[in-house]
């Protein structure tokens, strides 16, 4: 007696003929399961014996086939910006607009009105993770203002009013919860989700911690939507800004930068940082302003931000970067390019660049170093200093 994996050989377990690859018995299989024979538990058995045999035996791991059945591509909650079953941070200043802009994303989404699998399919939004007064004092204004169907939206909530959320312990209960019925799980502040850590920006950790939720999430293929809040000096690149109070990319996979326009400092920008998920390189951006909004709920008025005028824009996350800049740093570069302007063929002193320049002597030394370092600016043979050669 044989099977496609070779002579059958003792089960371990009762000692009798062994099934598939000699690890055990169909009438163990169907002891450990509680199932009762039938015609399709043949199937199940090969299929599932490896994950029975471990429970038997108490393993933790084991291996399994590749499952092409189970292969797709990535799907957006929002395309480009939220993918199905990840978590995208939305990252900016305090008072920014991040979670006028959350009540915006979750509003439409309730309406279908976002470019994705859910367009023209409104579906239903979780929010986790709100402060029992936020929620019924600012949040729900901010989804309302935005006209959300609010029949769509619904509230993860403790049973006990002392216990608080905890992204390590308790995504096996929002995993139970989830099931398929969500388009989008919004947390609120991810800060509040998280469990007391030696070190928050310790990668490592940050990955340990979130790892049930991401897991809970995917199994549940529910996009994820959490605010952070950026570092609040200024940088030159995206994972530089996106860096405060936790390591960015320990948490999520996508992440888009809430700020406000280069351009126009009454408007704001959503920029979508780099993206695993995004094949071309163009900028996806969006320019908005924040209103306000005034209504009457049940004899209440209310007067609340909201997200109007919003458009697709050119604007990258460069733009917005730079166009951030403080003013002494604004200072600084241009005091640079002043410098670099004045520089010609002919050696000059530096009290010459100075006054061509427009800038005090000693700063131009200083700004001269710098250049000199940069390859832009050389000392001249003799002496004085001219434009480094091309």
């Amino acid at each position: 007696m044989s099977n496609s994996d070779g002579p059958v050989t003792a089960c371990p377990f009762c000692g009798g003929p062994s099934g598939p690859g000699g690890r055990g018995c169909f009438k163990c299989f169907a002891k450990a399961t509680g199932q009762k024979p039938d015609p399709e538990m043949q199937e199940r058995f090969e299929r599932d014996l490896g994950a029975i045999i471990a429970k038997v035996n108490h393993y933790q791991f084991d291996t399994r086939r590749a499952d092409l059945s189970k292969m797709r591509p990535v799907e957006y909650v929002w395309n480009p910006w939220i993918p199905r079953g990840r978590l995208t941070e939305m990252v900016g200043e305090e008072k920014i607009g991040k979670s006028t802009f959350q009540a915006h994303v979750a509003a439409r989404i309730t309406r279908g009105q976002l470019p994705g699998i859910f367009e023209g399919k409104p579906g239903k939004v979780l929010f986790v993770g709100a402060d029992e007064d936020d929620w019924s004092t600012v949040t729900l204004p901010r989804l309302v203002a935005a006209g959300a169907d609010m029949a769509l939206i619904e509230e993860f909530f403790a049973l006990d009013a002392a216990l608080v959320f905890d992204a390590e312990k308790h995504s096996g209960e929002l995993w139970r919860l989830l099931g398929n019925e969500y388009a989008l799980v919004v947390f609120e502040h991810l800060m509040d989700i998280l469990p007391a850590m030696k070190n928050y920006n310790d990668p490592a950790a940050l990955r340990r911690v979130v790892r049930p939720l991401r897991r809970a999430r995917g199994a549940a293929d529910t996009g994820g939507l959490g605010t952070r809040n950026v570092n609040k000096a200024q940088a030159q690149r995206f994972r530089q800004r996106a860096q405060g109070s936790m390591q960015w990319g320990a948490m999520a996979r996508s992440a888009f930068l809430i700020d406000r326009h280069p351009d126009d400092p009454q408007r704001r920008v959503a920029v979508l940082g780099p993206a695993n998920y995004v094949r071309d390189d163009k900028p996806h951006s969006l320019s908005f302003a924040i209103t306000d909004h005034m209504f009457v709920w049940g004899e209440h008025p209310y007067s609340v931000g909201r997200v109007a005028d919003i458009e697709a824009t050119n604007v990258s996350m460069e733009d917005v970067l730079t166009g951030g800049e403080s003013d002494r740093d604004r200072r600084r570069r241009e005091q640079r390019e002043a410098v670099l302007d004045a520089l010609t063929e002919e050696p000059q002193s530096v009290r010459e660049i100075a006054v061509a320049a427009g800038v005090p002597k000693s700063t131009v030394q200083n700004i001269l170093l710098d250049l000199e370092v940069e390859h832009r600016a050389q000392r001249a043979e003799d002496s004085g200093w001219i434009a480094a050669e091309e």
